[in-house]
């Protein structure tokens, strides 16, 4: 009991004083290209556990392992980014637990003591040479999906990660993790909308999409001239009105909310006719 009590205290002590904690985390969520924001995160989450060497993997499209050659570093020379990419990432114990663990936070001798680890092929001809003594890697996990990992390295002489250091890791990985997933959801979203729009130009007919407010959201190039030209306007320079700008003609606006009010009283007919019938 007494040392679940010393554990919260020093998790609530973390997050009182933690301004860098708040800092990464707004820093994270203002961004929403997930390049530009692992850039923007690395060298601060570098600085608030003290580390001179750092690394954001991100994970490929297959959303099965780490995407090798979209790395973001800092203070690691690419030269060395290559040879990991190329062999050394089939050596490294880190990798497979990075991926097939269930940790928000672990380090490199958590996974073997530092006896067996001086040991490995991987160390031996990698890690030996860059003076590397521990990392500790952050997990971007949100819920069962992986979308990066943020690899922290200190060498020999730099004291080695505390608990509390631990404790702060896990307590911005979710943040992290989460602000990675929207910025990854926001380019699909980018790129599925710019594939429809390409699309819907290509249509011989004009298209104009409302909202429930009936308020335009998106029109074609042809829908404007339709727009343009049932209004009674010129339709040259139409394709250049912004969509929010668009007047609809009133009689295309009455026809859609008869439409809409059609569908509201055929989807209440529908609830009325379930509750009669007890489902």
């Amino acid at each position: 009991m007494k040392e679940g009590f010393e554990h919260r205290g020093r998790y609530l002590g973390l997050a009182k004083g933690g301004q860098d904690i708040i800092d990464l985390i707004n820093a994270a969520h203002v961004e929403l290209d997930a390049s530009q924001l692992r850039r923007r995160v690395i060298p601060l989450v570098a600085d608030m556990f003290r580390v001179e060497r750092a690394i954001f993997f991100a994970v490929d499209s297959s959303w099965e392992k780490l995407d090798l050659t979209d790395v973001v570093t800092f203070n690691i020379e690419e030269e060395l980014g290559v040879k990991y990419a190329r062999t050394y990432w089939f050596y490294d114990p880190v990798y497979y637990e990075s991926l097939n663990g269930r940790k928000l936070v672990f380090k490199n001798h958590d996974i073997l003591p530092r006896s067996e680890w001086l040991k490995l092929k991987y160390y031996l001809e990698f890690q030996q040479s860059q003076n590397i003594n521990e990392e500790m890697i952050i997990c971007l996990r949100n819920g069962a999906n992986l979308y990066g990992t943020v690899n922290l390295i200190r060498g020999n002489g730099e004291p080695c990660f505390t608990y509390d250091d631990l404790l702060k890791a896990k307590m911005v990985a979710p943040s992290i993790a989460l602000a990675v997933q929207n910025a990854l959801l926001f380019s699909r979203m980018k790129h599925e909308s710019h594939v429809l729009s390409d699309v819907v130009e290509l249509f011989p007919r004009g298209i104009v999409i409302l909202d429930r407010e009936l308020r335009p959201i998106y029109c074609n190039s042809k829908g404007k001239e339709l727009c343009f030209s049932l209004s009674g306007l010129e339709t040259e320079g139409a394709d250049e009105i912004a969509v929010e700008s668009l007047n609809v003609p009133s009689h295309v606006l009455r026809l859609c909310a008869s439409l809409k009010e059609q569908r509201e009283r055929a989807v209440g007919f529908f609830c009325e006719k379930n509750a009669d019938n007890g489902n």
